[in-house]
């Protein structure tokens, strides 16, 4: 499926019209900005686990973190 982002005044008559028409068709989705749920992808979801989980690392201070990581 394509996704494709419009940018529409729906404060227009005419734009407004564009949009029911849309929304009445079936194979179109519109999901309004600010109601558009976000879905974390699987590396956030893992991330996430981790931190509930008490799996990560925690540092006192940026030079000890990536002395860790760089070793």
């Amino acid at each position: 499926m394509a996704e494709y982002i419009l940018k529409i005044n729906a404060r227009s008559k005419n734009a407004r019209s564009l949009i029911d028409y849309l929304k009445n068709l079936d194979y179109v989705d519109i999901q309004d900005k600010e109601t558009k749920e976000y879905t974390p992808n699987e590396e956030t979801l893992e991330a996430m686990k981790e931190l509930r989980e008490d799996e990560c690392k925690s540092y006192d201070s940026f030079d000890e973190m990536m002395k860790d990581i760089l070793k």
